[in-house]
């Protein structure tokens, strides 16, 4: 049964990361706000506007290059032309301000370069453009937490799979046999048979450490599924777009949420596009009596400036407001129409508070990153079987207030519980073969995190060798004084660390000698250093991220920047275990670790890596650079 505990520490946990996100998203001083539609905005800290721009989370003087309006002649994207260095990314929300700092709305960025930032506001943009110059501040949302809210007020232990959230779940045993997938190994196609074949009331947990094909065994299941059960219906799900999308473009269905989460290979798959797809006919006479009845309403404006006659253009009007009515029912019908069509829905678990259908088969990815207020709606949605898969040992959702995080009934995931426990009384399957890296990049990852059960597919050669052929290289920087300092800018600024910074450009740039750029991957821990290498390896196209960025991604040749380097051994949160896993495994052929094994010495876990390193891999001294 659910405990009244979890119900207050989830809400509570809810409240208190709406807060934390509030908190950290500062606003320009003196900004003036008569949107009406964001209630809570004076509550955000503010800051010169100075600060913002130093600190990566303002753009100012930003003019407008294009507006793209959408079929109803509202605007559907605005393009701003850049002229100064930009830390924003797809996907950021931000709110865009007048010159003058007065709020005009809130946007998504869809996505920005060198030289434009394109961003998809929420209101109408045309309203706005008589401001000369723009500011684009970063944004949070409050529409997560309130769905999340609503999504615990749904559930209830009549829930086929609520007791997931409880300290003893007890779940039928799926009764499987090994089907045939000629192209996955032992543990993938036991996987894959368990979502085949369940049934209500069953849960199956797939634990899928780096590399180890999760979405190629989950979208082999589906496809499973739906020959065995053709007239059922799936949901698909996760707490990411990222997620979503890449099991969606393996297993194609109905793709649910804002024009703006799409990507070029998943935006064909939305219902918006859908319906213009295979309602080309129809809307196309809506839209042309729409335009009909707006060129009528002008020219009935114009006539009554002149005469004063209202006659015609109220007429005009009226049947303006009836055309519009007209094609948003049409679309409203479409939308439930193509809806009910389609067997597979996709979408974030946000979105997925927002339904009120139910599905056969419900089939959460990442579910490691999702609080537990979030797989609710998942858990809702289900009336048939649950697939939760994920890797609890990889990061977490991430927690923003110190007081959620101790929280453990909102702070643990479902996902994290499920797999630590000895006794399961549910289906569970570990893919324990990573065809990623080889062996060695494997070794202390399976040590370390997976009880010594994870093992690579084959070898990964070095391909083209710059700094050595074996897949990992580790330049030591102890003794070398190259020190962390602390950053400049809001909230007392991030870690950084100069002269390991000119080291790991140094080491890119020979790599870059024999690799191409877009093989190679730089992780540092901390935004500052992030922001750092960026400007040092400006030129050179290399993708450079925190952790959090590189979470589900590879690279032929990850360079990691280790930035701490003091003489008290501190380490702070390079020393949590998710993120050293996701650091460590990312790189498919060569991993090169730059940092101060005296100072890493300082963690525990970190202490056993340099340990196992010494033993095991190249180590250069970083003065072999200098």
């Amino acid at each position: 049964m659910l405990s009244k505990e979890f119900f207050e520490d989830n809400e509570l946990g809810i409240d208190l990361e709406r807060n934390a996100e509030i908190l950290q998203t500062p606003l320009p001083v003196g900004f003036i706000s008569p949107n009406q539609n964001y209630p809570q905005i004076n509550l955000h800290p503010t800051y010169p506007l100075n600060v913002l721009l130093s600190s990566g989370k303002a753009l100012k003087n930003l003019v407008i290059s294009q507006i793209s309006p959408d079929i109803e002649g509202k605007t559907s994207a605005v393009t701003f032309d850049l002229n100064q260095v930009c830390t924003f990314r797809s996907r950021d929300l931000v709110f865009i301000f007048s010159s003058k700092l007065v709020l005009l709305t809130r946007g998504t960025i869809l996505s920005v370069n060198k030289l434009t930032v394109k961003v998809l506001p929420e209101q109408d943009f045309a309203d706005f453009n008589d401001s000369q110059h723009f500011v684009l501040t970063k944004a949070g949302s409050e529409v997560t937490s309130k769905r999340n809210m609503t999504s615990l007020k749904q559930l209830s232990d009549q829930n086929p799979h609520a007791s997931i959230f409880t300290l003893h779940p007890f779940f039928q045993q799926i009764s499987t046999k090994l089907l045939d997938f000629p192209s996955l190994n032992a543990s993938q196609t036991a996987a894959a048979s368990k979502i085949a074949q369940i049934g209500h009331k069953q849960l199956l947990v797939i634990q899928g450490p780096p590399g180890t094909g999760k979405t190629t065994t989950l979208a082999a299941g589906i496809e499973m599924y739906r020959n065995l059960h053709p007239g059922h219906r799936i949901l698909i799900t996760a707490a990411s777009n990222t997620a979503v999308d890449n099991l969606l473009v393996r297993t194609r269905g109905l793709r649910l949420g804002s024009v703006a989460r799409a990507t070029p290979e998943t935006e064909h798959f939305l219902l918006e596009n859908v319906i213009l797809a295979t309602k080309k006919v129809e809307l196309k006479e809506m839209r042309k009596d729409v335009a009909e009845c707006q060129k009528q309403l002008q020219k009935a404006q114009k006539s009554q400036a002149k005469t004063g006659e209202r006659a015609d253009y109220i007429t005009s009007r009226n049947a303006l407001r009836q055309a519009l009515k007209t094609l948003n029912q049409a679309m409203k019908s479409f939308k439930n129409e193509v809806f009910d069509a389609q067997k597979i829905v996709a979408c974030t678990l946000s979105t997925a508070a927002t339904l009120r259908e139910t599905f056969d088969l419900v089939v959460v990815d990442e579910a490691g990153q999702a609080l537990d207020a979030g797989l609710a709606a998942a858990v809702v949605a289900c009336h048939g079987g649950l697939v939760l898969c994920g890797d609890p040992r990889q990061l977490s959702a991430t927690i923003l207030d110190d007081n959620a995080k101790r929280l453990t009934r909102f702070a643990v995931s479902a996902l994290r519980r499920l797999c630590k426990m000895t006794q399961k009384d549910f289906d569970f399957v570990l893919l324990d073969i990573s065809y990623r890296f080889g062996s060695l990049i494997c070794e202390f990852p399976s040590l370390q995190f997976y009880e010594n059960k994870l093992r690579s597919g084959g070898e990964k050669a070095v391909q083209n060798q710059v700094i050595d052929d074996v897949s990992i290289v580790f330049v030591d920087t102890a003794g070398c004084d190259y020190f962390e300092e602390r950053g400049e800018g809001v909230r007392g600024g991030s870690l950084k660390n100069t002269l390991e910074g000119e080291l790991v450009a140094k080491i890119v740039n020979l790599l870059l000698q024999k690799t191409r750029f877009e093989d190679i991957g730089v992780i540092a821990p901390y935004s500052a250093q992030v922001a750092l290498l960026r400007e040092k390896l400006e030129d050179s196209q290399v993708e450079i991220h925190t952790i959090d960025g590189f979470q589900g991604r590879e690279k032929d040749v990850i360079v990691m920047s280790m930035t701490r380097s003091n003489e008290d051994q501190q380490v702070g949160f390079l020393e949590d275990y998710k993120r050293l896993n996701v650091s460590m495994t990312r790189a498919k052929q060569q991993l090169i670790v730059v940092g101060d094994s005296q100072t890493l010495d300082g963690g525990k876990v970190l202490s056993q890596w340099v340990a196992w390193m010494m033993d095991n891999v190249t180590v250069i001294s970083a003065t072999e650079y200098e």
